[in-house]
C-alpha cells in the first residue's frame, strides 16, 4: 500500500473509493444523505487548494482510503476520512490521518479538530488511537481535537 497526495487526475480512484460505501457510511463522512456521487461529490476533493491537504491510500490500482484537512485561519485543520469497507480494521484509517499530521506541522497548522457522530464508532476507533480527545457538541456530534 502507498500513501500519496490526491492529484487532480485522481477523480476516477476517489469516485471508485465513495461509491464502495453504502449509504450510512456516506452519511456518516458527510453528515447528510449522498445518494448519488457525481462530479459535485468528488470534484471539490480532488482539486489542489492552497487550503486543503488530502491523501490516497492507493494498492494495485484501487484507492483503499482517503483523508482531507481544510486548513483554517485559525492555525487548525479540519480533518475527514473515509476507508473502503472491505479494508477496515487493518490500520489505513490511522495510517492516512498520521500522514495529514505530518504534512500540517510543515505547514504550521497547531490543531487538528473533526466532527462525528455519536454512532460512528470506526470514526471513534480511528481519533481515540491517534490519542485525539472527544467534546460533546451537542445534537449527536462529538467533536475531537488533537495538537499537533
Amino acid at each position: 500500500m502507498v500513501i500519496r497526495p490526491i492529484e487532480p487526475g485522481d477523480e476516477a480512484l476517489y469516485r471508485e473509493l465513495l461509491v464502495s460505501l453504502n449509504d450510512r457510511d456516506r452519511y456518516l463522512r458527510f453528515f447528510h444523505s449522498v445518494p448519488n456521487i457525481g462530479p459535485s461529490e468528488v470534484l471539490p476533493f480532488v482539486r489542489s487548494r492552497r487550503d486543503m491537504i488530502g491523501v490516497l491510500a492507493i494498492e494495485d490500482g484501487k484507492a483503499l482510503g482517503a483523508a482531507h484537512a481544510f486548513i483554517e485561519d485559525d492555525g487548525s485543520a479540519e480533518f475527514a476520512v473515509e476507508v473502503r469497507p472491505d479494508y477496515r480494521h487493518h490500520g489505513i484509517g490511522g495510517k492516512l490521518l498520521a500522514t495529514l499530521v505530518q504534512k500540517l506541522r510543515e505547514r504550521g497548522v497547531r490543531e487538528l479538530i473533526a466532527h462525528s457522530l455519536y454512532d460512528n464508532s470506526e470514526f471513534a476507533l480511528i481519533a481515540s488511537e491517534a490519542q485525539m480527545t472527544p467534546e460533546s457538541e451537542g445534537a449527536g456530534v462529538n467533536l475531537w481535537r488533537l495538537p499537533i
